[in-house]
């Protein structure tokens, strides 16, 4: 295969196995960041719950910057998950050069629209589409024991695989992620907006 004429659409993604396309056709990824992170300036052991893994929105433009292996989002390093105010702030990796402002410029780097716990270890993303209108009369949303809730329509859906180095197992589920219009919500009570089902 020649891939001579290929574009690069995205760089610097780490382990983008998570790949979903939402109901206008746009191309999510939730990517799985990397272990053994150290920065003794943000704290002791803070590879336990950092860096977060990150949801990222592949809209263009050919080439965007996501990040990677320069710069990692913040998991949690001042407070639990669900609340901490820096969670998904952009940070420099150590010992490659660049620093926390260069990180946190969107020129450079272009950070994640949600963050969801470090190690997680996202396999897959699927949107989940209203199917009640559809040619099959009775399926859908709403249509019975096990169906989804029509509330749950154009949301996202992310299998995490789970942990395999956190004294705190994390992950092991499947999540939803409450989208609203066409970006994840994240409520204003410091959640992080996935919901375990």
């Amino acid at each position: 295969m020649d891939f001579s004429t290929g574009e690069v659409w995205a760089d610097g993604l780490r382990n983008a196995v998570a790949l979903g396309f939402d109901y206008r056709g746009r191309l999510w990824e939730v990517d799985n960041g990397p272990d053994n992170l150290q920065r003794p300036d943000l704290g002791v052991d803070i590879y336990n719950d950092n860096p977060g893994e990150e949801v990222n929105l592949l809209d263009g433009p050919v080439g965007k910057k996501f990040g990677y292996p320069y710069c990692f989002s913040a998991g949690n390093l001042t407070a639990p998950f669900s609340v901490d105010p820096i969670r998904g702030t952009q940070f420099a990796w150590p010992g490659i050069g660049y620093n926390d402002t260069w990180c946190r410029d969107p020129d450079n780097n272009q950070p994640p629209l949600a963050t969801i716990p470090a190690h997680s270890s996202p396999l897959q993303v699927v949107f989940f589409s209203d199917r009640s209108t559809g040619a099959v009369s009775g399926f859908g949303c709403d249509s019975g024991p096990g169906a989804f809730p029509c509330t749950y329509a154009n949301d996202a859906f992310i299998a995490l695989h789970g942990s395999w180095n956190s004294r705190i197992p994390k992950g092991y589920r499947v999540s939803h992620l409450q989208f609203s219009n066409v970006a994840p919500f994240l409520p204003n009570n410091g959640s992080n907006g996935l919901e375990d089902i």
